[in-house]
């Protein structure tokens, strides 16, 4: 009977032990893989937060340049009209219809040698022309002037059209900016509730020590690159931009290793001591 007992409690010690070390290997995973997927939460939120900086800096150099085309092609226009301006001679004057009476009348006083008449004439002629001389080229003056203000609101609605444009631009891409960090946050939200619902149901599993375990411990086709409990590797494989089959850099072991809270097995060499 000695031999028996001690054969069922080392039976049964080395039961808890591999319960132990297959339960303390659940328990391992699902915190390597909550590591893994902080850093590839971290890593994804980063890459996106750089993607937009670098679409900001992109959307703002295409708007520079939308702006200068327009302004050289403004200044374009009002150099034509410039050169179209100065190529105008300055009219001769064309008198009213008052002032060509007093002309003829003055030439015909003068025929009939009315002189004081003319002299009459001369002086209304003296004091109506300048006004009217004024008058005309004040007119010639404006009407150029006007091509002037007409292109310049030209320009000014172009501006308007043009600002309006780029505003809308302007916006679409914020929103775009806003849905692609709305939807990213999503999809880590998601991968972390698949993650852990996941790793619950498996913390729920009992332990079996068998040569052909049941369906529960044996892993489908495909179920390192798709299984939701390695969510965090997936992701931050995928962070680093590795494909199926590529090699991907691995941390150290004795990174991932705690030296204050030792592993169940661990071994304590003092070989140099």
């Amino acid at each position: 009977y000695a031999d028996a007992k001690e054969m069922r409690h080392r039976l049964t010690s080395l039961r808890e032990e591999f319960d132990n070390l297959q339960l303390s290997g659940v328990a391992n995973l699902r915190i390597d893989q909550e590591k893994h997927f902080e850093k590839a939460s971290s890593h994804i939120v980063n890459d996106l937060a750089k993607d937009q900086e670098k679409s900001n800096l992109d959307l703002t150099a295409m708007l520079d340049h939308q702006r200068a085309n327009e302004e050289f092609f403004h200044t374009i226009q009002n150099d034509n009209l410039d050169q179209t301006i100065s190529k105008i001679p300055r009219p001769k004057m064309r008198y009213s219809k008052r002032m060509i009476e007093l002309f003829r009348a003055e030439y015909g006083l003068n025929k009939l040698k009315q002189y004081d008449e003319a002299i009459k004439v001369r002086k209304m002629i003296d004091k109506l022309l300048p006004k009217e001389e004024k008058k005309f080229y004040n007119h010639f003056d404006k009407t150029v002037e006007t091509k002037r203000v007409n292109l310049a609101k030209i320009h000014d609605d172009d501006n308007a059209r043009l600002e309006e444009k780029l505003r809308k631009i302007q916006w679409n891409h914020i929103r775009q900016k806003e849905q692609e960090v709305n939807l990213t946050n999503q999809r880590i939200k998601n991968h972390t509730q698949d993650m852990h619902h996941a790793h619950t149901m498996e913390s729920k599993l009992k332990p079996e020590m068998s040569v052909k375990p049941s369906a529960l411990w044996q892993h489908r086709e495909n179920y390192q690159t798709t299984a939701a409990s390695l969510r965090g590797q997936q992701l931050l494989d995928d962070a680093r931009g590795k494909k199926t089959g590529q090699a991907v850099f691995a941390e150290s072991l004795v990174n991932r290793h705690d030296f204050y809270n030792a592993s169940e097995g661990t071994m304590t060499y003092d070989g140099y001591k």
